[in-house]
Order: C-alpha cells, then structure tokens, then sequence
C-alpha cells in the first residue's frame, strides 16, 4: 500500500507542475501524502500486532497443543521466540520446545507415511521390475510356494584371479517370511556360482546414500542367503527403493569380488503384498 501512494503521488506531482500548480498547492499535496504514510504505517503495525501479537500467538500455541498439533505448536513458538523475545513465557516455551520438535517430527513420518500408502494403494498392480517366481518339486512342476525376483536379469561385472570385468547375471530370491539369496552367473552363463561353506561379504549402498555391510554365505548350494539378520536388513534396503548399488567380496578368495546395481528397486512392497496376500 505504501509503495502504490508514493508511486500514485509522484506520478501526479510532474502533472500539477506541468499544469501551472502552485508552490502551496505542491507542498499541500506532499503534506498529505507524507500524513497518509504515517496512516499507513500505523495500520500496518496494528495488521502486525493482530497477526503477530504475543497474546494471540500464546493463545495459538496453548490450542495448538490442546489439540495435539505438534507441527503448528512448533511453528508458533518459534514465531513467538522470534517475534518477543522478551515475553515472559519464553523461557517456558523454550524449555517445551525440544518435546515439540520431537512430537512434531512423529506426526511428520506420519504424514509421509500416509502418502506414502496412499500413492502405493492408487498403484497397487504395479510391482516395478519385480514379480512373483514359483518354486518346483521334484517332478520340476510349479508348487504353491512363491518368491520374488526380477522380471529381468540385473547385469554387473566380476572379477577374480583369471579375468577382470567380466559379464555377470545376477536373480534374486526373496521369499515371505523375508529371506534374501542372491544367484550369481559368472560370465553370464547358465550356471550359477555353487560353494561350500563359503562366506562372503555384501557391501551395500541404499537409495539415501547410506552403506551397509552385511554378511551372507553358500553352504553347498547356488545361491548366497544373507543371514537371518542381515535378511531383514537387506529386505528393508529393498522396500526404500531407488538404486542400490552392490560389491560381494569373497571372504576366502581376495580377488573375487561381484558389482552390479539395482538401478530403481521401487513398487518391491506391492510384490511382497500380492507374495503373502495374493493380490
């Protein structure tokens, strides 16, 4: 509003003179103009006060807790540390506040948690590049026992003692009570590495950025089962989404050691929904 009257003003003033306005008749205008700026400025500190004022922010703060609303709790003493420092309820609220931001932080994860389901159930058909396996009997027939894999191979490199940046396959089979075993295929081939009691170590790289080692190992088998805790830990990596990056050293064989990545694991929930539900 200031800005309008001081802009409006000086585009009148050069019009006056131009017309032959006089000294008084300018200094009169001025005058005026320069008291509807205090008017101005007097309205704006009232606006502020009702907006801001001590009273109605305390007020807010004290409903806003009533009314369990942690994140506009906090937002309000922060506006009334802000706003009056010099209140008498600001060592108060000080004090309160760390029991706020925690309490507010809850009901954030909440809320995204909410979102979260909500974008997940809107898209529940879509499982990514993940789907549902079945496991065979001995007759090699299909059995009622499922996994989770791939729709498609996940492609790396390999390295040992003879080769360097060799091509990989790699298959995952998780299953729902949330095991984790990997197949790796040296040289892209049809057989997959098989080991007895060997360990091996699984760097692992989240979507947030975070590095996990976990611990997993192929006792006379084809496949490398992580460990019931690590399994879980692996199985939640998996449910973040995003890219995950891997390295599998072989304990035993130094020079051994798998790469590949999971370049967007999203939709890895809605797989293991319709795993045990059987939507």
């Amino acid at each position: 509003m200031k800005k309008f009257i001081y802009v409006f003003f000086s585009l009148l003033l050069p019009t006056f003179y131009g017309c032959g306005v006089s000294e008084s008749e300018h200094n009169k205008v001025k005058t005026e103009r320069d008291s509807l700026t205090i008017v101005v400025n007097e309205l704006e500190k009232e606006i502020d006060e009702l907006k801001n004022g001590e009273t109605r922010i305390i007020g807010l703060i004290e409903s806003s807790c009533d009314a369990n609303k942690f994140i506009d709790a906090k937002n309000y003493i922060e506006l009334l540390l802000s706003k009056h420092p010099e209140s008498q309820k600001r060592q108060h609220y000080f004090s309160l506040l760390p029991t706020i931001e925690e309490k507010a932080k809850e009901q954030l994860a909440i809320i995204e948690k909410q979102k979260k389901d909500s974008i997940r159930l809107a898209n529940i058909d879509n499982l990514g590049i993940w789907e549902i396996g079945y496991f065979v009997d001995e007759f090699g027939e299909p059995t009622k026992e499922g996994f989770i894999t791939t729709k498609n191979p996940i492609y790396g490199t390999f390295s040992n003692s003879a080769t360097q940046n060799s091509d990989l396959r790699v298959h995952f089979i998780i299953d729902k009570e949330k095991s984790v075993a990997i197949k790796l295929f040296e040289y892209n081939g049809s057989n997959p590495v098989k080991g007895y009691k060997d360990s091996y170590k699984v760097l692992v790289q989240d979507s947030k950025g975070e590095r996990h080692t976990l611990d997993a190992s192929n006792y006379d088998s084809d496949r490398l089962s992580f460990y019931s805790l690590d399994a879980r830990k692996m199985f939640d990596i998996l449910l973040q989404g995003g890219t995950i990056k891997f390295r599998i050293e072989d304990s035993k064989r130094s020079t051994t050691n798998y790469n590949f990545t999971i370049k967007n694991a999203d939709w890895f929930e809605n797989a293991h929904l319709k795993l045990t539900n059987g939507r």
